[in-house]
């Protein structure tokens, strides 16, 4: 049967009609706002690159090696990250979604439902790696001062870079699916989870970075930059990735080679994957959707528990749904675990941005602004997978809470608790251990933890508002919700937010940096002070208190 490019057409045209949506009515200037938002971070991105690079450029001898490396860690960054994400978007897209009743029972053939269930694994597990690292590239090569066609050479090698872990991730997931029954697909992904930090922790740990952050321990300076460039396995996608980018990036022509590899191995493994899947899907997916066992015992158990909660019985109803929701969908769990994952790595780096202290290259005032951007960043991420979705997640049953007698702002602030709460407590313990790993003085502990407290309380606000704004009650898919243009303007506005604030704290922490200079200004330093605190409280309060009554406000007229 030939392939039947109409399977397509469903996701275009809802793709069309959220643009020309967006573009009319009242909503246009709002949009148009979001969109100069995004601008605005995106040019965030490549100036903050391009400083970094310039930096690094400016190390004698070193410098180049060291942006080399540091791009080479990036691209093999973005890999892991995009084959864990597509491997837990590839079992919802193949296996889990909603629609495959449907589309399997059409006449078209399986050469076409692979594609696009492929694209939309594709699109959804790599847009938000590719929009950050895009940017970050760009600020390389305007810091070098390369020629304009680096520009269009970067997206089609970042393209066909990220075709391959979606690719590899569609068969290992079905391989796992073939072999594993539906009744065990939770366990399994938990080794997966598993499995994969444990590769990502023995990579990072290829790389000892430790020993450049201690230069006495190397005898030369030729020690010291032979040891630095290590080429990475000529075997590695991000490695050939690593090298056009960067022979592009100083004017080098293009290694035709390495282009001819990494083009040849994407079409390739999309193609394997295709055979691959065709052979074994049928009977992949009737194990997949195989009669699951029903956790009655359990969702007594959590009944109980949630019992003993403190709080009204909305409230309570209402955990307890989400909670139950939480534990049956593979999609949504799974992904907790790629996230603890990231968060254990996150922390256990610190241990190494002490000793960049104590070198001298970077003072404690200078960590506090990295560990709370990096802890911002790292919350941001958690609203956009867990709590961004919350309202659209409610799918069919959001009209029974219209038709019921429930006032919809105790709906809306019922989720936003539900979520505040884990988001702003894994702020928090994410902020103290890593005060602790750097030992940081009582003062920028204090700060640093009601900073991190306040992020958690924005980072909720924001994701259940602005997932209330743009609802989604239609999609089948929790790991496409994010995708959507909300979840674009979501991440956007959440670590605008987030900058803000902490951009916020320069003044009070400056006290402690330069005491004799706050000193020296008298009132007029604590009087500004005192205006940064109160920029602080108003951001808070716009992102929570008067978000969540707008987002009410929509809700009730919601049709």
């Amino acid at each position: 049967m030939h392939f039947n490019s109409s399977i397509f057409l469903p996701f275009i045209l809802s793709l069309k009609n959220s643009v020309v949506d967006s573009m009319a009515g009242r909503d246009r200037i709002k949009n148009l706002f979001f969109l100069l938002l995004g601008a605005v971070f995106v040019s965030g991105m490549f100036f903050l690159s391009k400083f970094i690079v310039i930096k690094i450029l400016s190390i004698d001898i070193i410098g180049e090696i060291v942006a080399k490396r540091v791009l080479s860690m990036l691209l093999m960054t973005i890999f892991f990250m995009v084959f864990l994400s597509a491997t837990i978007t590839s079992l919802t897209s193949f296996y889990v979604a909603d629609d495959l009743n449907i589309i399997l029972s059409m006449p078209i053939g399986f050469e076409s439902i692979f594609y696009s269930r492929f694209t939309n694994s594709l699109i959804n597990s790599s847009w938000m790696p590719f929009g950050f690292v895009l940017p970050v590239i760009y600020g390389f090569a305007s810091a070098i001062g390369s020629e304009a066609s680096i520009y269009f050479l970067t997206v089609l090698i970042l393209l066909f870079f990220l075709v391959i872990p979606v690719a590899l991730s569609s068969i290992f997931i079905t391989i796992i699916v073939r072999l594993f029954p539906a009744t065990r697909i939770k366990e399994i992904l938990i080794i997966i989870g598993i499995t994969a930090f444990s590769l990502l922790y023995i990579w990072f740990r290829l790389f000892e970075p430790e020993r450049f952050l201690n230069p006495d321990g190397l005898s030369t300076m030729i020690e010291f930059v032979v040891k630095f460039d290590v080429p990475g396995s000529i075997l590695i996608p991000s490695t050939w990735a690593t090298e056009l980018i960067f022979d592009g990036i100083k004017n080098k022509p293009v290694n035709l080679s390495l282009l001819f590899a990494l083009i040849s191995t994407s079409v390739a493994l999309v193609l394997i994957a295709s055979i691959f899947i065709e052979r074994f899907y049928l009977d992949a997916y009737s194990r997949t959707n195989e009669g699951k066992k029903r956790g009655y015992i359990k969702s007594l158990l959590t009944q109980k528990i949630i019992d003993l909660v403190p709080a009204p019985h909305l409230y309570r109803v209402i955990l307890t749904k989400d909670i139950l929701e939480f534990i049956r969908q593979p999609s949504q769990w799974s992904q907790l675990i790629l996230l603890l994952a990231l968060l254990v790595v996150y922390i256990y780096n610190f241990k190494y941005f002490k000793n960049i202290e104590l070198t001298g290259l970077i003072s404690q005032w200078g960590l506090y602004f990295l560990n709370m951007g990096l802890c911002g960043l790292v919350i941001a991420s958690l609203g956009a997978r867990f709590v961004y979705p919350a309202i659209s997640l409610e799918q069919r049953s959001f009209y029974l809470y219209k038709a019921a007698p429930v006032m919809m702002r105790n709906f809306v602030f019922s989720k936003f608790l539900i979520y505040a709460i884990p988001i702003t407590l894994s702020s928090v313990i994410v902020t103290v251990i890593s005060n602790l790993i750097l030992q940081s003085s009582v003062e920028y502990f204090i700060i640093s933890s009601s900073m991190s407290f306040i992020i958690g309380l924005v980072v909720s606000g924001l994701g259940i508002s602005i997932g209330a704004i743009y609802p989604n009650f239609k999609s089948n898919d929790p790991a496409s919700i994010p995708a959507s243009a909300g979840g674009v303007i979501y991440m956007i506005s959440s670590i605008s937010a987030v900058v803000l604030l902490i951009l916020l704290t320069v003044w009070p922490t400056a006290f402690l940096r330069f005491p004799s200079y706050a000193t020296s200004k008298g009132n007029q330093f604590y009087i500004i002070i005192g205006l940064h605190i109160l920029g602080i409280v108003a951001i808070t309060l716009f992102s929570t208190i008067y978000m969540l009554n707008y987002a009410t406000r929509r809700l009730e007229k919601y049709e």
